[in-house]
């Protein structure tokens, strides 16, 4: 007990010294933890040197994206048609695999996860509001947005099957259709309207990244429940309106997110709409691929299933058209991840915050929002938070256009635009995503997610002991520095030189030859190079600063 209030009074003053920067999340939930947490989302909560000068990893990072394309240049020749299948293995051929698939044990999962969902709501409705002795805020930051993001994206789109939002609807349309005599869906099925793409789903997103960064009642379990309730209220009315399976594709922010994630994954479900029939939807029968999409993989006979193992990323290389709020979203998964990590900076901090005025000088006009309790961090950091989707989107879509001027796309015999490129392309930003996502957050879900433990057997903090663990403390020697800083690096390295192969790969189908091919991928190349040396810089911040 003593090494633990040692190591948490360390950790508590490194907190101190960056107190003029905005509590996150993260940073909540560990000073609610007490001596329960020793580490943030993406720093090392320990003394940690860079065996050799950062400058060195930023090269050789940068160094390994670069050569990675010369690689791609000397050895990829033959060019990948469009809708070329990718190696696949179907893994319910062995029988014993297939009864992972059986409709009762998929049924016991949904279950499971719904009525999971309903007890952390309830624990942050009636349960202790202190963080470290409540389920809800460990459950939704840690083992929940962070620990399936990489389920998601390193095994398979479980989201997909397991999404708590449409189990419940579903069982309301079953009970409907019961007590109707099944003569009626639930649901209006009102036609979508196509202009609105899925801007539903990235403006929801965007309060979520706001809720995680800047939100200060991130943490309190009452003020998170009231915010799940609302946007459970707000995904149900979608579904009331647009039908189950639109609303999913458009609205509802994490089926989105994750489904992206999932790309990445090296497992697929798959139906074949031709031989289903009419019993897969829409969306199937019209892209026909019946890929990822559990709702037919539920309707159709068994025979017309599969559970692929694919090669990591094949997903990504779909040749499908993508909607401008579609390439948004990506940017948007991309950008705000690099947010949180630019706001643990002294750039961020001293340079940015302590440089800009006080806003209370602006009086009257923000009278009403000194008055009612916005802080100037809140203000600044909403803003900040607001520019950077905007940066990034800018970049990319300047790269797209430098693009444009260096080789002549083309496809299905239509020449393509700048904004038609950037949108082509958009799918290879996605494992720099899951790249970042991994540096940014593991040491957060090895080391402060073993607060679940505790809380399982006590989730709402009345002093229970349902499990035995109760007790549990924290192994706080889990993840050491070395090895979150090595991983960050590798990650970081990996995402972007797949990101170059997925790009070089999707170039052989808008352009007729190889010359053309690595000419218009220079421009994708160096925006991939100066994102690696800006993603490990903002890592590295915490270990140089310290």
């Amino acid at each position: 007990m003593a090494a633990l209030n040692g190591l948490w009074f360390i950790w508590k003053s490194i907190l101190i010294r960056r107190s003029r920067r905005l509590p996150t999340v993260g940073t909540g939930l560990i000073l609610a933890a007490g001596p329960f947490a020793c580490a943030r989302g993406h720093a090392f909560g320990q003394r940690f040197d860079l065996p050799i000068p950062l400058n060195y990893y930023l090269a050789g990072a940068a160094g390994a994206v670069f050569f990675s394309f010369v690689l791609l240049a000397i050895f990829a020749r033959a060019p990948m048609e469009r809708g070329a299948p990718y190696p696949r293995f179907n893994l319910l051929r062995w029988r014993a695999v297939g009864y992972l698939t059986h409709p009762w044990l998929l049924a016991a999962l949904r279950l499971f996860v719904a009525l999971l969902f309903l007890l952390i709501l309830a624990a942050g409705l009636f349960g202790t509001q202190d963080p470290r002795h409540n389920l809800l805020p460990t459950m939704v930051w840690i083992i929940w947005w962070t620990g399936m993001a990489y389920v998601c994206a390193l095994i398979g789109d479980l989201w997909a099957l397991v999404n708590p939002w449409n189990t419940l609807f579903g069982w309301a349309e079953s009970l409907y259709g019961y007590f109707s005599g099944g003569r009626r869906e639930l649901a209006l099925n009102l036609r979508y309207p196509s202009r609105l793409g899925v801007w539903p789903a990235c403006v929801f997103f965007a309060f979520f990244v706001w809720g995680e960064l800047i939100w200060t009642g991130n943490a309190v379990p009452a003020d998170l429940a009231v915010a799940a309730i609302v946007y459970s209220a707000v995904t149900w009315v979608g579904m009331l309106l647009f039908g189950r399976e639109t609303w999913l594709r458009k609205g509802e922010a994490f089926s989105l997110a994750f489904g992206m994630l999932a790309r990445v994954a090296p497992t697929e479900i798959r139906v074949d709409p031709g031989a289903a029939g009419t019993e897969v939807c829409e969306r199937c029968r019209e892209h026909e691929d019946g890929v990822n999409c559990y709702e037919c993989f539920g309707r159709v006979a068994p025979q017309y299933r599969e559970w692929n193992l694919r090669p990591f990323g094949a997903g990504l290389l779909v040749g499908n058209a993508v909607s401008i709020s579609m390439m948004f979203f990506v940017v948007l998964l991309l950008s705000t991840v690099s947010f949180d990590g630019f706001m643990g900076t002294s750039l961020w901090v001293y340079d940015i915050q302590g440089a800009l005025p006080d806003w209370r000088a602006l009086r009257p006009f923000l009278f009403m929002m000194e008055m009612s309790g916005i802080s100037r961090e809140v203000v600044i950091s909403t803003a900040g938070l607001c520019l950077f989707p905007i940066l990034f989107a800018g970049a990319y879509l300047s790269m797209a256009w430098i693009m444009s001027a260096t080789a002549r796309f083309s496809r299905d015999g239509n020449a393509m635009s700048a904004i038609d490129i950037a949108a082509f392309f958009v799918f290879s930003l996605l494992p720099i995503a899951l790249a970042y996502h991994l540096a940014h957050y593991l040491s957060f879900l090895l080391t402060v997610g073993q607060l679940v433990i505790p809380l399982a057997s006590d989730p709402f903090g009345l002093g229970w002991d349902l499990f035995g663990t109760a007790h549990y403390r924290l192994n706080i020697g889990l993840v050491g520095a070395l090895f979150v800083w090595y991983t960050s690096v590798i990650s970081i390295v990996v995402g972007h030189v797949i990101a170059v192969c997925i790009g070089h790969l999707l170039a052989f189908r808008v352009l007729r030859d190889r010359k053309s091919v690595l000419v218009s991928q220079v421009p994708m190349l160096a925006l991939m190079i100066f994102y690696t040396v800006f993603s490990l810089w903002i890592l590295a911040q915490p270990l140089i600063e310290a």
